[in-house]
């Protein structure tokens, strides 16, 4: 049986490693992987690959989040929701930004959706802890 002492310690280290896998993976995708992500000097494959890179990454955050809590809880997914919109909102609002508003807004929408995909795919992955 889990105290409440715990199940906070887990919330906090599922959010803490969630945010952080977050922003790592992205990191890796957009800047490592797409060389900055920006749209002017993108090909057309890359528009859809890298939506689809993000999407990939934070599958990958909501899947670890999802396994720390060991399923229980869904505060680390909106923790990690919570960043992405406010970091979406930021740049909305940032002239220095030259992408398109449509293109942010596919990458954040991505981020988005992988982050509760990951806690679908926790919730379906036969092996993990219950």
């Amino acid at each position: 049986m889990m105290t409440r002492r715990n199940r906070v310690l887990l919330i906090s280290a599922a959010t803490a490693l969630g945010c952080a896998a977050l922003i790592l993976y992205t990191k890796i995708s957009k800047d490592i992987i797409f060389n900055g992500l920006r749209y002017c000097s993108l090909q057309q494959l890359d528009v859809v690959l890298g939506p689809a890179a993000l999407l990939t990454s934070a599958s990958f955050s909501g899947f670890l989040a999802s396994l720390i809590v060991i399923r229980k809880s869904l505060i680390p997914h909106m923790v990690m929701s919570l960043y992405v919109m406010a970091k979406m909102f930021f740049a909305s609002t940032c002239p220095d930004f030259s992408s398109p508003l449509w293109f942010d807004a596919t990458l954040n929408a991505a981020l988005l959706s992988g982050i509760w995909l990951g806690h679908y795919m926790a919730e379906k992955f036969p092996l993990a802890p219950i």
